[in-house]
Order: C-alpha cells, then structure tokens, then sequence
C-alpha cells in the first residue's frame, strides 16, 4: 500500500494519487449520511482526534481517543463508515490540489528542503515516491483514480489495528467484531497494485554533487549526504535479500559472542540488522559530534539518520550538516570523511558500549509513551514484513546486549560510501548570490578554456574537442 503503487508517470492514478486522497478524503469531513459539521461535533464530544495520512509504505489510520464512556466504540463506528461509506467529491480534491501546489511551489524558498530535494532527485530520479508530486503530476489525477488507488488498500483483509492504552479488553474485542468483523469482504486484484521499482541511480560525480543557491538576507548554507543503506529486515545469515531461517534462534545463545557458529545465530534473529544499523548511526552520530563540531569547529549541528522502510527492500541513510558559507564545503568534506574512517578507525569496544546505553536508556524511557508502543506493535500482523514477529518485541533488549563490534560492521559494509553510491547537495542562501553565481560561472569557463588550450598545445585535439563538447552539453 502507501504511494509505492503509484503508477510511476504523470496519469489519472499515477504519482501523487494516494497523497492527494488520504488528502481529499480528509478534506471533505463527511463519513456516510453525516455532513461534516455532524462529524466535528461527534468527534468533540467523544474527545476524539484522528488523522488520515499516507507514508512510501501504508496508508495510516492515526486515533487518539478516551478509552472510556464509550470512546472504544465510537471510534470503531467512525473506521466502519469510513471503509464502508466513505464520501467524494470534486471540491475537496480541487483543495487537495492546491495545498499540495502551495507546498511545492515554497520549496525552492526553503534553503533545507530545496537541498535536500535536490540531493533526492539526484539518486532516484525523477518519478518516484520519495519525491514530493510536481504540479504536471498532480494535474493529471483525477477523484475516480485517487478514489481508486486509496480504496483498493482500505479493504478489511488489508487492515492490521494496534490498539495502546488502559481499556477494557471485553468492550474492545466486543466492539471489533461486532463494527470492524462485520465489513463486507471487497475482492483485489493485487497483481494490479504493486510498488513501482524504484532505483539508485548512478550518475557521473558532477550530477550526484550539487549545489544550490538561494536569494536572501541571511547568509547561511547547509549540505546533505544521502547513499544507500541496509535493508532493516535484511536476513543476511542466507544471504542478502533471502527469508528468515525457520525455526526462530535461542536467545540464550546469542551471548556467547567469542564463538563463529554463535555469531551465526545472532545473524538469524529477525532483528539482527535492525539493531547493527541502530548502533551503528547511534556511534557514527557520537564521531560526527565530536569531529566536525568540537574538534573542527565547522559546524553549528550535524547529524546522521537512517531512513528505514519495512516492506520495501530500499533504504537509504543521510547525513545534515549547517553552517556558513564560508565553512559549508569544508564541513561537508569532514562529516564525509567521518562517515568513511570507520573503515580506517575501528569502532571500539567503549564506542559500542556507550551506544548500547544510549539505545536502551532510551528504549525504556520511550516504553512510557503510547506512540513509541504503537510503533513497536505496527507490523506485527502485515503479511508483507514477514520477519517481524513477537520474538522482536520479547528480545529486543537481549539482542541489543548480545551486539558485537563485528556486528556493526556487517551493516556498515552493506552501506554505500563509493563516490558512485554518495549523493550531496550544498545550499548557501545570502544576498546577491546570482551575481556570485555569474562570478563562478566566469571561473569555470576560465578553467575550461584553459584546460582546452593546454590540450591544443600538448597536440591532444580529440581532448580538447571532448572538452569543449562537454563544456557545451552542460550549458
């Protein structure tokens, strides 16, 4: 589900589809034979607040409600008429529309997303789910292709419910069956609905680094490092990509570190690459902190994220890094070089040992919030992330303790460093920068005609020819 089956082209249920009907369908208020203003006032009443909202993935029905005086059931009447009856109609998408023109038409005022955007496009193309819709796309859906799209992932055998908080389990299950059990069966042709395959592109060094240069009255500039990462359910104990080992793996074992055929075992458990890349960015976080920041002083705030999905096999990790104009190339030179001498600079046994603290210290501090265990649940039951299971939730802890410098380095040499796999993009905003853009355009026709000489002289035409070609393919 989720925008990865978006058809992959500007069509009537193509990119930008489902975003513009979890939109759309937010919009109009109105579920069944209630208008929208009987909706709000039925939702006040029973302090109910939800959300409808769309990821790469799933689409996510989001309720927070009062477990008691019979919130439980008002909120299962809501999902029942919202699958069975729900309501369209033209304006709504017509709405839909704009917010989503508004939201990329302030994008290239947004020094941040600008960047990042950039960064993006240039390792996965154009038409992908990752990327926000551009106007073309978003002018060719129409309300039966978004209506189409969206309803054909809100049918009863889809839906997985985690419920979290203090309820009583007889009125729960009661309600569930009684409002969810009672949805009419709707037949899906899945082989209709299936993620669009997205790739990494490899293109030359000039178009994976970018930069981007943005009019304004403060001067300050950021850079993004984004490249390929680990697939977080990957089960590399059978190889990349291949199912889990049946069976399960004894906990108990996963202790005895110092022995090959126990570090075997490790690589089975189901959270095994989940937890390495969590140690992994929770360490490379802790040397970006010190290097670019304390040491270097060439940064404000630097940071390392993994960008982990579930059910599709890509992931991709990045790296955020602000600054000053003046220092923004110099600190995307060090957060990169931090990144890669992990290789050169082993991680030690200290390093592993304070993340593995951090992690769990976090851990148990998140267990008290409702969304972190809404988080822990989801997949739980979805067919399509079959290696989450309940052992992840049992043995999450133990898995972090059983963690070895070894593991780490089975998920960072999964990760794409090469100059190939690495996609940057640096944004300076300040005032005048088209006159320093010009300026910069100067230096390097300078430096190409300099280098087509130096080719003339040396009696190397055919590579003064290839540069000047060059030098014109990129006018």
């Amino acid at each position: 589900g989720g925008r990865g089956i978006e058809k992959p082209l500007a069509a009537a249920n193509g990119l930008g589809s489902v975003a513009l009907a979890t939109r759309a369908l937010s919009e109009v208020g109105a579920i069944g034979q209630w208008e929208r203003q009987q909706v709000e006032l039925f939702c006040v009443s029973n302090l109910i607040h939800f959300v409808l909202e769309t990821t790469e993935e799933f689409v996510v029905l989001d309720f927070h409600f009062a477990s008691s005086g019979g919130g439980i059931r008002a909120v299962m009447e809501m999902i029942h008429l919202l699958l069975q009856s729900p309501r369209w109609d033209n304006a709504s998408l017509v709405r839909a529309k704009q917010a989503y023109r508004a939201h990329y038409s302030s994008l290239g005022k947004s020094l941040e997303r600008a960047t990042l955007n950039n960064a993006l496009t240039a390792m996965v193309g154009g038409s992908c789910c990752f990327l926000d819709p551009v106007p073309e796309e978003l002018d060719a859906v129409t309300l039966e292709g978004a209506a189409e799209m969206l309803m054909a992932q809100m049918v009863p055998h889809n839906l997985e419910v985690n419920i979290v908080g203090d309820f009583d389990e007889s009125e729960l299950d009661a309600n569930m069956l009684k409002l969810l059990g009672t949805l009419p069966e709707k037949s899906v042709d899945w082989e209709k609905w299936v993620d669009h395959s997205i790739h990494f592109v490899r293109g030359s060094l000039e178009q994976n680094n970018t930069k981007f240069f943005l009019a304004d009255s403060d001067e300050r500039a950021c850079a993004y490092i984004i490249g390929p990462a680990p697939y977080r359910w990957q089960d590399i104990s059978r190889g990349e990509g291949t199912e889990a080992a049946a069976g399960g793996t004894n906990v108990a074992s996963l202790f005895d570190a110092n022995d090959a055929l126990q570090a075997d075992k490790r690589q089975e458990h189901p959270l095994f690459m989940s937890v390495s890349l969590s140690l992994m960015a929770e360490i490379i976080n802790s040397r970006l902190f010190t290097t670019v920041r304390d040491s270097l002083g060439l940064t404000y705030d630097v940071s390392f994220e993994l960008q982990l999905l579930d059910r599709m096999e890509k992931s991709w990790y990045s790296v955020s890094v602000t600054s000053t104009p003046a220092k923004i190339d110099d600190a995307l030179d060090a957060s990169l070089h931090v990144l890669r001498e992990l290789s050169t600079r082993r991680v030690s046994q200290q390093e592993l040992e304070r993340a593995r603290r951090t992690l769990l210290a976090r851990h148990e501090t998140d267990l008290k919030d409702n969304s972190y265990l809404i988080g822990l649940l989801t997949h739980l039951q979805c067919e399509t992330v079959p290696r989450k299971d309940l052992q992840c939730l049992q043995e999450l802890t133990t898995v972090y303790n059983a963690a070895t410098v070894a593991d780490i380095y089975e998920a960072y040499n999964r990760m794409g460093l090469s100059d190939q796999e690495i996609y940057t993009c640096t944004g300076v905003s300040g005032e005048n920068m088209e006159e320093q853009d010009a300026e910069a355009e100067r230096q390097r026709q300078l430096e190409a005609a300099a280098a087509i000489s130096e080719a003339s002289q040396n009696g190397n035409l055919f590579e003064a020819i290839r540069i000047a070609l060059d030098r014109q393919s990129k006018q």
